[in-house]
């Protein structure tokens, strides 16, 4: 449907730049005669009388606005047929433009016909914004609470390339890991992040690595990327978490590095969606290819729910590692890598099915 009306406002538009140097009035009076068509009809007459004086002007504002109007309705129809959520906000904003339109005319005469018209229109867009924002919702929910039946949810972080992120989905991954940490080897910029994230799934959960960012770049960046989770590696309070769960609506994870005198009582004050289980370095900030205590792990395991357990995974200890700590999820990128940032797709799939027949 979208393309047809797509098509009707390209017709529409090029009828247009026909009538240019031309009476438009002396055309449509004529257009009416040869059709049959009541000239005498109020609206048919009053349709006339509006195209009295309608000059180059006119023709050339209406005939732009039928061309990007179109244009608008074929992106859109391309981007639901492919499946994109971009698309859905899409519609949702061009059924915003036309309630302009619609106050204009109902200003200019008031009639019920354009209030049902107007209220519609305002009930269609409340509904695409509502479902979309419900649907955010529901994906962050669903990451941090629903394990998947298959067994122990995996994430495969430090994406930077689009084959490795589609392969770590094909081979069973439940989300992949943009790294937006400027200091990490496995950084990705938010506009590379957002050109994968596109080609991806709608159900693929995709979750952003932040290090000692502001709140309100790592909001900007959600919003670019359409992240489902955001991820803290650095040294974030609990005030900083709580001011971050106001500005947006997406799953937070909290990360902690875990050294031999960690107290697992810490994690108990920061109020986040999930916590993550990291090897302590002074240098790196995640991908550091170190284990950590297990044993620490597991007393966490025992006090907080949803944990992601990560540090010095590998196809070849995972197994072990969910068994004694029976983790929520398990993270991994230097265990499965060819280089920083690139993925060794052998090993991401013999991550994920060690993982997944852990339990």
């Amino acid at each position: 449907m979208k393309f047809v009306k797509a098509a009707v406002l390209v017709a529409i538009g090029v009828k247009l730049l026909t009538l240019v140097n031309r009476d438009v009035h002396e055309w449509a009076t004529d257009f009416v005669s040869r059709h049959g068509i009541d000239a005498a009809n109020r609206f048919v007459d009053a349709t006339l009388d509006k195209l009295t004086g309608f000059g180059n002007k006119q023709i050339a504002t209406f005939s732009t606005v039928a061309f990007t109007y179109s244009g608008l309705l074929m992106t859109e129809g391309i981007g639901l047929w492919l499946q994109k959520r971009w698309a859905e906000y899409l519609t949702a904003f061009a059924t915003a433009l036309l309630i302009p339109i619609e106050l204009y005319e109902l200003y200019e005469r008031f009639t019920w016909v354009r209030i049902a018209i107007l209220g519609l229109n305002v009930f269609i867009v409340w509904y695409l914004v509502t479902r979309l924002k419900d649907e955010k919702k529901d994906y962050a929910a669903e990451a941090t609470e629903n394990i998947d039946a298959s067994g122990t949810r995996v994430k495969i972080c430090g994406i930077t390339d689009l084959s490795d992120a589609l392969n770590a989905l094909e081979c069973g991954a439940d989300a992949i890991g943009f790294n937006f940490y400027k200091g990490s080897k496995r950084y990705i910029s938010p506009s590379d992040a957002e050109a994968i994230g596109e080609k991806l799934p709608l159900t693929a959960e995709k979750i952003g690595v932040f290090v000692n960012a502001d709140c309100e770049k790592i909001v900007e960046i959600q919003k670019i990327v359409q992240l489902d989770a955001i991820q803290l590696h650095g040294d974030e309070s609990p005030e900083f978490i709580a001011k971050l769960r106001a500005l947006s609506d997406a799953a937070i994870i909290k990360a902690f590095r875990i050294g031999s005198d960690f107290d697992p009582n810490d994690v108990l004050e920061f109020k986040a969606d999930a916590i993550l289980l990291d090897a302590y370095s002074e240098s790196e900030r995640g991908g550091t290819g170190k284990t950590i205590d297990l044993a620490i792990a597991r007393r966490i395991v025992e006090i907080a729910d949803r944990v992601y357990l990560a540090g010095g995974l590998t196809a070849e200890n995972v197994s072990d590692a969910i068994r004694a700590v029976q983790p929520f999820a398990v993270d991994v990128a230097s265990g499965v890598e060819s280089a920083p940032g690139k993925k060794d797709h052998k090993k991401v799939a013999a991550f994920i099915n060690a993982a997944k027949d852990a339990l």
